[in-house]
């Protein structure tokens, strides 16, 4: 049954698939509502399937920011609904698809709409995935990193309070990969955190799973882990220590990323909410329980960094050693 869905949603992605790097403003403009009348998502129950969030309504984005030659280069800026005065926290959404080119950037719109009028500044980027050229290891990861180094020409850069990295499935994978490489793209004076939602954590064990996604990821490594350990290393973020607080949000019922990925990562930089009756796609949709919980943490402040105990009830909380360094590692979503 789930390997059916998963065929009939690549189905319906395959006709969307390119459209998104190729499509201009006004194009997308087209496809929401023009009445001007500012999108409410409704309330909706746990678990909600990707067709939901495909069928919801979105803000067209506010600026295109190219990054490189390939029409998949580039990333979307959503202006924040300032508010209150002052400075603005700037979410980089990088999206999941098991880094499959079936799955673009045209699902996060939803979510970044709502951000957006959340008070958040939002720059989601697309990227080379595996089926275009130049996409898998390391091309995608390289696609992210060019994308973020944007970020330090913004003519507006100062007005940000900080960055936020959120990455969804695969897209989580890669996020948390950029944040272990800060000295790669960090601008000056800017604060930086991840979360990571049904994030794939240790690319290395998820590769050896039998579902569409987890069979994905070896098509995206070029290989399983014993044909190229090397490979997996050098993007598994298991491998890194972090230098910023990390917040990474599971739902306990999703079939697609196992929840135990939310574990693999051994930090004391590390938060870890497991939400109880969530699935894969509650993170990214904006009327779930799950997304509240999302836009909670967002709206925190990062002078702390929480850190889960033992039981995963008790919290302790610990200074922020973020340091902006990168600590070199040791020797289908949809």
């Amino acid at each position: 049954m789930l390997f059916r869905w998963f065929g009939l949603t690549l189905i319906t992605l395959c006709a969307l698939s390119s459209r998104a790097a190729e499509t201009s403003k006004d194009e997308v403009k087209a496809e929401v509502n023009s009445t001007g009348i500012p999108i409410k998502y409704s309330p909706v129950a746990n678990a909600p399937q990707f067709k939901d969030v495909l069928a919801l309504p979105f803000r067209a984005h506010d600026d295109r920011i190219k990054y490189g030659l390939d029409p998949f280069q580039f990333g979307l800026l959503w202006n924040a609904k300032q508010l209150k005065p002052g400075k603005r926290p700037l979410v980089v959404l990088i999206h999941g698809g098991c880094w499959l080119s079936a799955y673009d950037i045209a699902h996060s719109y939803p979510m970044a709409t709502e951000l957006a009028t959340q008070g958040f500044s939002v720059f989601s980027l697309e990227y080379r995935r595996t089926g275009n050229q130049g996409g898998g290891w390391p091309g995608s990861f390289d696609d992210v990193i060019a994308g973020l180094k944007q970020i330090a020409r913004f003519s507006d850069l100062e007005q940000y309070s900080k960055i936020t990295l959120v990455g969804h499935s695969a897209g989580g994978h890669l996020a948390l990969l950029a944040a272990a490489h800060l000295d790669k793209w960090q601008p000056v004076g800017v604060p930086v955190s991840v979360v990571g939602l049904a994030a794939i954590t240790d690319i290395e064990q998820y590769a050896k799973g039998q579902n569409s996604c987890q069979t994905a990821g070896v098509q995206f490594m070029g290989g399983s882990p014993q044909e190229r350990s090397k490979e997996y290393e050098a993007a598994n973020p298991t491998r890194f220590e972090f230098n910023l607080p990390v917040l990474l949000l599971h739902g306990k019922e999703d079939p697609i990323v196992p929840v135990a990925q939310s574990n693999a990562i051994n930090d004391s930089q590390v938060k870890v909410i497991k939400q109880q009756g969530a699935g894969h796609f509650d993170w990214i949709h904006p009327g779930t329980p799950s997304f509240k919980v999302l836009l909670d943490e967002l709206k925190k402040p990062l002078d702390t960094v929480i850190t889960v105990s033992e039981n995963e009830s008790e919290l302790s909380i610990e200074p922020n050693r973020q340091s902006g360094g990168r600590v070199p590692s040791p020797s289908v979503v949809f």
